[in-house]
């Protein structure tokens, strides 16, 4: 392939079917392009679709992944916040169990001063 300038026009021979072609021109003249400027665009569109569809690709991939770290980490919140309501009702068992032995010590320290 010869070199060229990137912004150097070149001519290219190409070849299609008729009905194809005749697409192309009504295309064209509907969009108020040359067909060489339809032809053109829509191949650049080509190319522009495909690294839409990349970075669109990138994107969910990326998000998917963020999605499962949230699922992760709100499954590891629930799972702390059922340790913590465990924690908590065995302080308040715990809280109970003392003010029933303090209440006993207060009942056991008063009988002995009255006897």
């Amino acid at each position: 392939m010869p070199q060229r300038r990137k912004t150097e026009i070149v001519q290219v021979n190409l070849r299609m079917r008729e009905d194809f072609r005749q697409r192309l021109w009504r295309e064209a003249e509907k969009s108020g392009r040359s067909f060489n400027q339809e032809l053109v665009h829509r191949l650049e569109e080509s190319f522009t679709h495909e690294e839409t569809a990349a970075m669109r690709d990138a994107i969910l991939s990326a998000h998917d992944e963020r999605n499962k770290q949230l699922q992760d980490a709100f499954a590891n919140l629930q799972s702390l916040s059922k340790d913590i309501d465990a924690r908590r009702e065995e302080l308040a068992k715990r809280e109970r169990a003392i003010q029933d032995l303090q209440a006993r010590l207060t009942e056991t320290l008063e009988a002995g001063i009255k006897k």
